[in-house]
């Protein structure tokens, strides 16, 4: 039974440690991130956190696949991350 420890062991704060998704058997499983397509050779590169490029290839995955149990999960960490985005 997935419950919220178990889809979304993250803290609410910034972690100097953080936990990726891909070490946890039920994020990885389902679904492959979908890297952000920045064109071949973009003007304005942006040095994304690692953290946040993994949640952000997370959240395309979902989105394209409409799923919604993992999805609220998800959002929370995306907002933590990046509140303005």
């Amino acid at each position: 039974m997935l419950n919220q420890k178990t889809l979304f062991p993250f803290p609410l704060y910034c972690d100097p440690n953080p936990v990726f998704f891909i070490g946890i058997h039920l994020w990885s499983s389902p679904f492959l991130p979908l890297p952000q397509d920045d064109a071949p050779n973009p003007i304005f590169p942006i040095a994304y956190k690692e953290e946040f490029c993994e949640t952000m290839d997370y959240f395309r995955a979902i989105y394209k696949a409409n799923e919604s149990p993992h999805a609220l999960h998800l959002n929370r960490r995306a907002i933590r991350l990046n509140p303005s985005n």
